[in-house]
């Protein structure tokens, strides 16, 4: 096989490598598909529902009891305001009480806005795992490849830069084990 060849075959592995890194890093930032969306939405109301609704239960319950012959004070429904840096500055919470309060306006609200959202979506979060170890899978069967190209190209006299992210475990193993690399993807025989 000429160098030509072998340049051609390069570049195209380097493309692979490329789009694959891009689709290994777009798995952790691809948005949810609008089911899984509203779903980890909604959870998330009723779990601050969930925590704001023990508060309220015990102070509403405890507003039954008379002190000293007055009606105590009922602090369920107030926002406790903790100072933060230099006491100055609060940061407030409303969302327990409007979730306790107001939960399905709420989830109208949430699947209004899921609804009406038109955007590309990614893999639900219970497939990414799979599709990851395939594209690593690929990606080292890919950069071994590459090595075994670079060296082939060095051998025939040509001087090849390596990519400033190539793995130094493939630029330093012996051909043997490079060898087995590209026909191997993490212990199996590559189609």
């Amino acid at each position: 096989m000429g160098t030509a060849n072998l340049e051609t075959d390069l570049s195209r592995l380097r493309e692979q490598i490329a789009r694959i890194r891009h689709e290994l890093s777009a798995l952790d930032d691809d948005a949810l598909p609008p089911a899984e969306w509203r779903e980890r939405l909604l959870a998330w109301v009723d779990r601050e529902a969930a925590a704001f609704d023990e508060r309220a239960r015990f102070e509403l319950t405890s507003a039954r009891v008379l002190y000293n012959g007055h009606q105590t004070e009922v602090t369920a429904l107030d926002l406790t305001v903790r100072p933060g840096i230099g006491d100055d500055l609060a940061r407030v919470s409303g969302a327990g009480i409007l979730c306790w309060l107001m939960r399905d306006t709420l989830v109208a609200k949430i699947d209004a806005i899921v609804a009406e959202t038109d955007y590309e979506f990614g893999l639900p979060l219970s497939e990414r795992p799979a599709r990851r170890r395939k594209l690593q899978e690929q990606l080292d069967r890919i950069e071994a490849e590459e090595e075994f190209l670079i060296r082939a190209l060095e051998t025939a006299g040509r001087e090849i830069d390596r990519r400033p992210d190539a793995r130094p475990e493939l630029v330093l193993s012996w051909p043997e084990s490079l060898d087995r690399l590209r026909t191997t993807t993490r212990g199996q025989a590559a189609p």
